[in-house]
């Protein structure tokens, strides 16, 4: 889903190619049952659970371009290595794996071997953060075919967007004086997400009991760690503070979300974390862990958001203890935001996309393409 909100502006800056959406399956119950919306496809043809014919009819055609969503599971055999053996050109776009634990020592070794022999069959690897990148090179895969990529989310003023809530939201790109700022006197904290285990949302709540600061945080999300994390908000006294909101449709969200002056991903891991894209579009800066794969977006850009080190309290304390301390986020720190933001939307990160498929084939690129979100943000003092 979050890469198809890209290949919907594709055919914008392809216009001479046919595009074909490969699914098997459009949005998986469990998120439509988490408040996600089906987004609509645009300018592709739409292929739901095709059988294994039909799929391989259309990888095998010589002569085109084909971008794989990962490179595990029956992927590899199945279609990329046919699409590779008819000479198209082959791209995976895939996320860092998850090395932690003695789990992550067996799929460390065992991913080592595995995705070194498969990926000779890949013409260029889009990677989803930097923790991806390195472990791709420690693969040996060569740099000039590591291509940085994001996941993104529907813009909030997305032409081709067919939910009226989010139009309604227009008239709100410059902060007025009823929705800029919190109105509350407090430090508005949210976490957005799934409340099992691997958010460590528990790592959140003992972090902002040791701070000993004012502030309240909203969780917004369902899950199996709900009860367990209600205990312990009762526990360690922070009712007063702490509200579980439970779930809410992406659309209600994006109303509330500039309403905040931090959003928290402190899971020990994730792919990519495309909360943080709603929140920065709305202006409303992150923190997040080093696990997080969008923790790519603050390495050089501090204004926009922090990364702590993952499953780390010391490091949690102190990371949101100082953003805190530094006062309530302001209308113009959120109007900087919304316009860099503007580098991560849909309709940029396709038009990037386009430019490397255009100028570029097996392994041969004429043209050196910058991703727009690696440029400087040219923080204000």
């Amino acid at each position: 889903m979050h890469l198809q909100n890209t290949y919907n502006h594709l055919h914008v800056h392809m216009p001479e190619y046919e595009l074909h959406l490969i699914v098997k399956e459009h949005l998986s119950r469990d998120r439509l049952e988490q408040g996600w919306e089906l987004p609509p496809v645009i300018g592709m043809k739409l292929h739901t659970s095709p059988g294994y014919k039909d799929a391989l009819e259309i990888v095998s055609e010589a002569g085109n371009i084909h971008i794989f969503e990962g490179i595990g599971g029956n992927l590899w055999g199945s279609y990329i290595r046919p699409a590779k053996r008819h000479h198209n050109m082959v791209m995976v776009v895939t996320e860092s794996p998850d090395l932690r634990g003695i789990k992550g020592t067996l799929r460390y070794i065992l991913s080592y071997f595995y995705e070194k022999q498969r990926l000779k069959d890949v013409d260029y690897l889009l990677y989803i953060g930097d923790n991806a990148r390195k472990w791709y090179l420690f693969c040996d895969l060569p740099t000039d075919r590591l291509i940085p990529f994001i996941y993104t989310v529907r813009s909030l003023y997305d032409k081709d967007s067919c939910d009226e809530s989010i139009h309604k939201l227009t008239d709100r790109r410059s902060p007025g004086p009823h929705h800029a700022q919190s109105a509350s006197p407090h430090f508005k904290l949210v976490f957005i997400g799934s409340l099992i285990k691997l958010k460590a949302v528990d790592l959140l709540l003992r972090a902002l009991h040791l701070t000993h600061l004012s502030f309240s945080l909203d969780i917004i999300g369902v899950g199996p760690e709900q009860e367990y994390l209600e205990a312990l908000v009762k526990d360690m006294q922070l009712s007063a503070q702490v509200i579980f909101k439970g779930s809410m449709p992406n659309s209600a969200l994006r109303n509330d979300l500039e309403e905040y002056d931090l959003l928290v991903l402190p899971s020990h891991y994730d792919g990519w974390g495309c909360v943080v894209n709603e929140a920065l579009m709305v202006g409303t800066p992150v923190l997040c862990s080093s696990n997080c794969g969008a923790a790519d977006l603050f390495t050089e850009n501090s204004c926009l958001g922090s990364v702590f080190e993952s499953g780390n309290l010391r490091s949690l304390v102190s990371s949101i203890g100082h953003l805190i301390r530094k006062g309530k986020t302001t209308p113009e720190q959120r109007t900087f935001i919304r316009m860099w933001a503007n580098s991560i939307n849909s309709m940029t990160v396709a038009s990037y996309l386009a430019r490397f498929l255009l100028n570029c084939n097996q392994r041969d690129c004429n043209v050196s393409v910058k991703a727009p979100w690696k440029l400087p943000a040219g923080c204000p003092e």
